[in-house]
């Protein structure tokens, strides 16, 4: 599965990231 996450530098953003990474997911970040 692919999920989006905006705000991927911040500290939830960081977190959401690493949790999508452990079950598999791609990972797109969006910063600004």
């Amino acid at each position: 599965m692919k999920v989006c996450i905006v705000g991927a530098s911040g500290k939830l953003g960081r977190y959401m990231v690493q949790h999508a990474l452990d079950r598999g997911y791609e990972v797109v970040g969006v910063c600004r």
